[in-house]
């Protein structure tokens, strides 16, 4: 994989497996300016997931990514959040195949990290590469 987009493309066939169960809206075009990359529903309500990629883990004192959650993505995900439901982010390291999913409010109000920081948070969920149980466990179908 090169880019979020191929990792979302991949991602969401992952996810679109899981219908009828739940059903997986992949947003994408130029007028979604910080809505969540995917809206999922099911029994037990919905999710908002905005994911991030990288390639590989940069420097301890680096910035985790390159390109950070915006101010309309963390907005959105407080909306999806305040409605009742989940709201998380994710972040996928294509090099060690790593996933690690946070929790909306966990996530800074600059929409980064220190890449330090990031591994020493206790409150990132650790998944394997391209797992959906987490998220099909809060959907109420896992």
């Amino acid at each position: 994989m090169k880019t979020e987009n191929d990792f979302n493309a991949v991602y969401g066939k992952k996810l679109r497996v899981l219908q009828p169960k739940i059903h997986v809206v992949k947003i994408s075009d130029k007028f979604t300016d910080g809505l969540s990359d995917f809206l999922l529903f099911g029994p037990s309500g919905a999710v908002a997931l905005e994911n991030k990629f990288i390639k590989k883990w940069p420097s301890d004192n680096a910035k985790l990514l390159i390109h950070p959650f915006t101010g309309s993505q963390l907005t959105f995900l407080e909306s999806i959040w305040l409605s009742g439901n989940r709201a998380y982010g994710m972040v996928a390291i294509d090099d060690s195949k790593e996933m690690f999913l946070i929790p909306y409010m966990n996530i800074p109000s600059t929409g980064n990290w220190r890449t330090k920081d990031f591994k020493d948070a206790s409150h990132i969920i650790e998944l394997e590469w391209l797992d959906t149980g987490h998220i099909t466990t809060v959907l109420g179908v896992g």
